[in-house]
């Protein structure tokens, strides 16, 4: 929308975004607080470890609302094209995570319970700071203006789009949830291992995620101005840095 100059569009679409993801947040947030303890055991966490994974867990589940917050502004300012707020509000929230982690857990001892509660409260600074600057600058459109509605048209577009990316985001998290549970059988120390393999598995993936960010925002803004030619530019390029990049 933001391509074809439909700002109002725009602003039905962000609207119908943001209570889309409220209600499946809400939804996700009860459903998993229910069932946490049969999750956990289906993943074979280790008996050593299950207490402080469930209060870890459970902890950060109960911030859903605010964790998808936080990454549906970030995904509506990459739609349109600004990727430097996103970077303030994530830079941002990581200063505020550290600083809670070492009040939380080194000055008053709350061991996971004090990471997870770290976690959620940084990304709530995060949103809270992101929703007063959106407020006060315009960026494509009017984020002050947004009016929240369930738009059938728009959301209709957003589920066409949105149900294929989900099922094949969750056929791959499914198949690490699997492996998962294979490891946390095998016992503590493999399963601590096998959690810092991932870790360095997702630094490693950073730069293709952002370039797919970036892509997606990008042929999404020329697809809406009928700009085809730049679109198949931009796509060569972007396979060009991503093989240069993760090949070094």
């Amino acid at each position: 929308h933001i391509g074809e100059g439909a700002h109002g569009k725009a602003e039905e679409a962000a609207g119908a975004t943001i209570v889309l993801f409220a209600i499946i947040s809400v939804i996700g947030t009860v459903l998993i607080e229910i069932f946490t303890p049969e999750i956990l055991h289906l993943l074979r966490v280790p008996a050593e470890a299950f207490e402080k994974t469930e209060i870890y867990f459970r902890i950060c589940v109960g911030g859903t609302v605010v964790i998808t917050a936080y990454n549906v502004i970030s995904c509506l300012m990459r739609g349109l094209g600004n990727s430097k707020l996103p970077f303030l509000f994530v830079l941002i929230a990581c200063i505020v995570n550290i600083v809670g982690d070492f009040i939380l857990i080194g000055g008053f001892g709350m061991d996971v319970a004090g990471a997870a509660i770290a976690t959620v409260f940084s990304q709530l600074v995060s949103v809270v700071v992101s929703v007063i600057v959106l407020r006060k600058v315009k960026f494509g459109i009017d984020f002050a203006s947004i009016r929240l509605g369930f738009y059938p048209e728009e959301m209709k577009k957003i589920l066409k789009i949105g149900i294929p990316l989900m099922v094949e985001e969750l056929t791959v998290e499914v198949s690490f949830l699997v492996m998962n549970a294979i490891i946390n059988a095998m016992g503590l120390i493999e399963s601590a291992g096998y959690g810092v393999a991932q870790k360095l598995i997702a630094f490693v993936m950073l730069i293709p995620s952002a370039l797919m960010q970036s892509v997606s925002a990008f042929v999404a803004q020329n697809f809406g101005a009928q700009n085809y030619a730049r679109i198949k530019e931009g796509y060569r390029k972007s396979i060009f840095a991503g093989t240069v990049c993760c090949t070094g």
